[in-house]
């Protein structure tokens, strides 16, 4: 019984590894959202740089990206092309994901449309028969992007996406509030979710204007669809260039 107690303990905590590469971005986190449009950090940049780390009570991940304009600036309306990458580990209440490329704006509001190709690697020790995420799966991402400014100090901030790669999904939402000149205070929220997870999260963030980048942190609580609930903390970095 001991032996059985502890290979069930074994598999209820079997890790799961991904790698992700796509034409166009995010996973994960916070970057999507944040790039999508303040205008006021490097309003005359052409590309732009986030890097960050996300970790809750059953997933850690690591991830990055970049954003870069064919012509013109940032602020404005044009084709872009967006790349970005991740690794993480999580058990089986957890999930990563990532996306995609293109865009525009409008004074106040700013919405961009991607379309790419995203990949997906799971690797499951030992194996579970049972599990749909299984090795690598290869498919399309769509992703779209929504900031919305209501004054020089409140906006709203949104992100979906959805790829074939093992059904994979997200939508995720930012309220931003400038306290300071240099500081936001908001709230966050998030469902996501793929073949065999379906989960989500809500918290508060921060965001420090460091010149042309800003760095920005969140913790809440997040739980899955069987209310395996646990708290969660991000840190990340972007920048404009």
């Amino acid at each position: 019984m001991g032996h059985l107690a502890g290979k069930m303990r074994h598999l209820a905590t079997r890790a799961l590894q991904v790698v992700v590469w796509l034409a166009a971005v995010a996973v994960h986190a916070i970057a999507p959202v944040q790039a999508a449009g303040d205008g006021a950090v490097g309003p005359d940049a052409q590309s732009a740089f986030w890097a960050g780390a996300d970790a809750s009570g059953s997933a850690w991940s690591l991830y990055a990206g970049s954003e870069n304009v064919f012509c013109g600036r940032m602020d404005e309306a044009g084709w872009r092309m967006r790349a970005g990458g991740g690794h993480g580990q999580y058990s089986y209440s957890g999930a990563v994901l990532k996306p995609a490329a293109g865009g525009g704006t409008c004074d106040a509001t700013t919405v961009k449309v991607f379309g790419g190709g995203d990949g997906e690697h799971h690797t499951i020790p030992p194996f579970d028969p049972c599990s749909r995420l299984q090795s690598e799966a290869y498919g399309l991402e769509l992703v779209g992007e929504l900031w919305q400014r209501f004054s020089e100090v409140h906006w709203l901030a949104g992100h979906a996406s959805y790829s074939t790669a093992f059904n994979t999904y997200k939508l995720e939402g930012r309220s931003d509030w400038r306290v300071l000149p240099e500081l936001d205070l908001g709230l966050e929220a998030r469902v996501e979710g793929n073949g065999d997870y379906d989960g989500g999260r809500a918290g508060a963030f921060a965001m420090l204007r460091i010149g042309t980048g800003a760095l920005t942190t969140a913790a809440g609580v997040e739980a899955d669809r069987d209310m395996h609930a646990s708290p969660y903390a991000t840190v990340g970095f972007f920048m404009r260039y």
